[in-house]
């Protein structure tokens, strides 16, 4: 009797969590159905009411020895990469106060509003040592008052290379902001999720290692997706706004990904129980 009581009681249990798994399942769907359809069909308003625009008018270069030319950026200029060279452009007539032209670069130079000096960087004055290793953008104040007025930048660092021309954005603080999270936002958020994924993983993977006293490959591969991730987060351009800084992740970006492979190599060498170790040591060598 006690048996059956018993052999009932479970059945009961079976069909609780069987129906509480149900109904759990049932709600994470119309979850992700609810944020789809919220996402695509209800969309509201943008919360700031920044604005933002890719500069596309005509720029003129010069160089030392005289060589000119005009454009539209992006552009490589036909110029050897160590020549001093100097950019102008003619401001538009729909800047607002309080707005910006984003630049991004990655080498010295100073820029101009007219006659007046609106900003200056530079590459190697930097309070980390070796200075500014990747492009970034830089903020040039600009205002109404300064349409139609010509804006220059000096590029006379010749140890940098000063032919290639990125593209320009102008708009104020927040739309420029919005615009460049619009761009590749959602896939750094995603990064930012792999990263902390990654971490998860080493350490579920290093506590089963010492519960069941063996190797654990999932450390590896989870290492891998660290390193990946790590240099992702580090080489965007989105490091500067998110994390406040752009001196520090040009320098550890370089350095990361030649960590990269490591974890990978490995991986395989242990599921191929080191049949191959040599050739995986040659590779590791050579990178």
């Amino acid at each position: 009797m006690d048996k059956g009581i018993y052999g009932k009681a479970e059945s009961d249990q079976s069909r609780y969590n069987k129906g509480l798994g149900i109904l759990f399942l049932a709600l994470a769907i119309l979850q992700i159905l609810g944020f789809l359809i919220g996402q695509v069909f209800l969309r509201n308003r943008p919360i700031n009411q920044g604005w933002a625009k890719e500069y596309t008018g005509v720029w003129k270069f010069e160089t030392e020895d005289g060589q000119k030319g005009s454009f539209i950026a992006p552009f490589v200029m036909p110029i050897e990469d160590d020549d001093a060279v100097t950019l102008t452009t003619v401001l538009p007539e729909d800047l607002t106060d309080r707005s910006y032209f984003a630049i991004f670069a990655g080498i010295s130079m100073e820029v101009y509003v007219g006659e007046e000096l609106r900003y200056t960087y530079d590459a190697d004055g930097g309070r980390f040592p070796g200075g500014s290793v990747k492009a970034i953008y830089f903020f040039v104040p600009i205002s109404s008052a300064d349409c139609g007025k010509t804006l220059t930048i000096v590029r006379d660092d010749t140890s940098a290379p000063n032919s290639n021309v990125n593209r320009v954005l102008y708009g104020d603080y927040a739309g420029l902001i919005g615009y460049l999270f619009q761009q590749d936002g959602v896939k750094y958020l995603f990064n930012i999720f792999l990263f902390f994924l990654s971490i998860a993983g080493m350490i579920i993977g290093l506590i089963l290692r010492i519960i069941q006293k063996k190797p654990n490959p999932m450390i590896l591969l989870y290492a891998g997706i660290f390193s990946v991730s790590t240099w992702i987060l580090l080489d965007s351009y989105l490091f500067q706004f998110i994390f406040g800084n752009y001196e520090i992740d040009g320098l550890f970006a370089y350095m990361t990904i030649m960590l990269v492979p490591i974890p990978f190599i490995r991986y395989l060498d242990f599921e191929q129980d080191g049949r191959y170790q040599k050739l995986y040591l040659v590779i590791q060598s050579v990178l």
